[in-house]
């Protein structure tokens, strides 16, 4: 994964909004691997273990693999703007995250 797209926005003394961008190739590229596991672990009626096409995943586990991925990719990429503009953190943030969609970039604030 290339680094995020990472802005830094003063609030106050000890607030800081960062607005960071993943780029659309590294989410579409965390989505294939995510389900690339879940297809080899998947047990579906019909189809033999690990032979499930993609579009049967993605309908059965879909949600919860882009839910897994952003979860994953928020966390990656926040603590790497944080290290890499040298934040302090005092507390958890507040994370404002557009829902994830194949071939688009990631896009969220946190605070």
């Amino acid at each position: 994964m290339e680094p995020a797209k990472v802005t830094v926005e003063e609030l106050s003394g000890s607030r800081k909004r960062l607005e960071i961008e993943i780029a659309a190739p590294d989410v579409q590229a965390a989505l294939d691997r995510t389900f690339g596991t879940v297809g080899r672990t998947a047990r579906l009626p019909g189809f033999r273990p690990g032979r499930a096409p993609r579009h049967v995943l993605e309908r059965m586990y879909g949600d919860q693999v882009r839910r897994e991925v952003l979860t994953q990719l928020v966390e990656e990429s926040f603590h790497h703007a944080v290290h890499a503009h040298n934040l302090p953190v005092v507390g958890l943030p507040e994370i404002d995250a557009e829902a994830l969609a194949p071939g688009e970039a990631l896009r969220y604030s946190a605070t």
